[in-house]
C-alpha cells in the first residue's frame, strides 16, 4: 500500500474515532472501550501498511501518560481519554499527536475559564474532554501532514 494513502486512511481512523467518542462522552460521560481499541488496531495496521513504526512508541507517549494520569486521579481525569489519545497515538506521528492534546487542552481550559468569568461556574464542572481533543486533532491535521 502506497504510505501517503495509507497515513491518510490512518488520519481518516483517527478522525472518524475520535469524532464517535466525542459523542459518546458528551452523551454518556464514558466511550465505550471497543472504540479505542478499535481506532488503536486500525492506526497499527495501517502504520504497519505504510511502514511507518519508527516513532511509534513516541507517537503512544502522551496516550500512555495522559491514560496514567486518569488512574492515579481516581476520576478526576478520564481514563478513557487517555486510551482515545493512546489510539490517536497509533494513527498519527508524535508532533501531531502532542499537538492534539494541547490543542485539546488550551480550548477546554479557555472554556472553562469564559464558563467561570460569565456564570460564576466553578472550574471543576466535568466537562468532557473528547470533543476538545477532537478539534484539537482536526488542526494537528491541518498544521502536521
Amino acid at each position: 500500500m502506497n504510505e501517503e494513502l495509507a497515513m491518510a486512511l490512518c488520519r481518516g481512523a483517527a478522525a472518524a474515532g475520535l469524532a464517535a467518542g466525542a459523542v459518546a462522552d458528551i452523551r454518556t460521560g464514558s466511550v465505550p472501550l471497543w472504540l479505542p481499541a478499535l481506532m488503536g488496531a486500525a492506526g497499527l495496521v495501517l502504520r504497519l501498511a505504510a511502514g511507518r513504526t519508527g516513532d511509534l512508541l513516541w507517537s503512544l507517549l502522551p496516550g500512555a501518560i495522559l491514560f496514567l494520569t486518569g488512574l492515579a486521579s481516581r476520576g478526576q481525569v478520564g481514563t478513557g481519554d487517555g486510551l482515545m489519545l493512546l489510539a490517536l497515538g497509533a494513527c498519527v506521528s508524535p508532533a501531531a499527536a502532542l499537538l492534539a492534546l494541547f490543542f485539546g487542552l488550551a480550548a477546554e481550559a479557555l472554556l472553562g475559564v469564559i464558563l467561570r468569568v460569565a456564570r460564576g461556574r466553578s472550574l471543576r464542572c466535568g466537562m468532557p474532554f473528547l470533543p476538545f481533543l477532537c478539534g484539537g486533532a482536526l488542526c494537528a491535521f491541518f498544521l502536521i501532514r
